[in-house]
């Protein structure tokens, strides 16, 4: 459906399905729906660009699976103050 409406406004041209945009791999899986994306190539080029190749792995600093989310979060004037400066 976006494709043709897409294509009754645009020039568009089928490249069949995305495995990799703006440097990230994209996997599909058919069965389950799932995506998954990875910036393997892009943390790589980093590593050689500082000269960190070789360097220790270590694990995440959060446990894996956790589930970010807005809900709950307050957002008082105080807190948006807080965090308006924060990256």
């Amino acid at each position: 459906m976006a494709k043709s409406q897409l294509g009754a406004s645009y020039e568009i041209k089928d490249l069949g399905e995305v495995k990799l945009i703006l440097g990230m791999h994209i996997h599909r899986d058919h069965i389950t729906g799932d995506i998954s994306l990875s910036q393997k190539s892009y943390c790589k080029h980093m590593l050689r660009c500082f000269s960190m190749e070789n360097c220790s792995l270590k694990s995440t600093p959060l446990p894996p699976g956790l589930l970010l989310m807005t809900e709950g979060y307050s957002n008082t004037l105080e807190e948006v103050d807080k965090m308006k400066d924060v990256p």
